[in-house]
């Protein structure tokens, strides 16, 4: 990114305000160092548990592979929705962050000049606007992500709820004696 940034005609600084070149660039190595990592650890734990609980269940009770089938349909279903709804959101949240780099190195660059026109408030007023629109697309982001994990939470409901009166009903039929 930065040898294409560094090679760029200067057409593509003219159409790109300086905060989204920045933005872009801080967002990106923020998440590779402080949020890969984490997430990286966080899906394979998450990996290793969900395809535990599925080995166990079926090789104790096949029957239970019934249930999976449309559970991993609702799940594509969800994992569709959700990266399309996802996608936008963070872009949503790249755009409006923007304003708020390009307005900080712009205020930071005149403080003299807002300090001596005494226009502190207004650059304050436009400052928390600019961050109000911030945290209206990050709060719809985080949103999205929480309405997922209910439905990922009830698709683990259901699995365990069929396989566990699944398995009682067949414990009482005499199917494991």
């Amino acid at each position: 990114m930065t040898w294409n940034v560094l090679r760029a005609n200067i057409q593509f600084f003219d159409t790109n305000p300086l905060g989204r070149i920045l933005n872009r660039f801080a967002a990106d190595v923020g998440m590779n160092d402080d949020q890969l990592p984490t997430t990286l650890f966080d899906f394979l734990t998450g990996m290793g548990i969900v395809l535990g609980a599925i080995a166990t269940a079926v090789s104790v009770l096949p029957f239970t592979l019934l249930a999976l089938f449309p559970l991993v349909l609702y799940f594509g279903y969800l994992r569709r929705t959700y990266l399309s709804v996802s996608r936008e959101l963070k872009r949503l949240d790249g755009l409006s962050r923007s304003p708020i780099h390009a307005m900080l190195s712009e205020s930071l660059g005149g403080i003299a000049t807002i300090r001596g026109n005494a226009a502190t408030k207004f650059f304050l007023s436009k400052f928390e606007a600019a961050h109000d629109s911030n945290i209206r697309a990050y709060f719809s982001f985080i949103s999205a992500a929480r309405w997922l994990g209910f439905r990922l939470d009830l698709c683990v409901f259901l699995f365990v709820s069929i396989s566990s009166f699944s398995a009682v009903l067949f414990n009482e039929e005499g199917k494991f004696s």
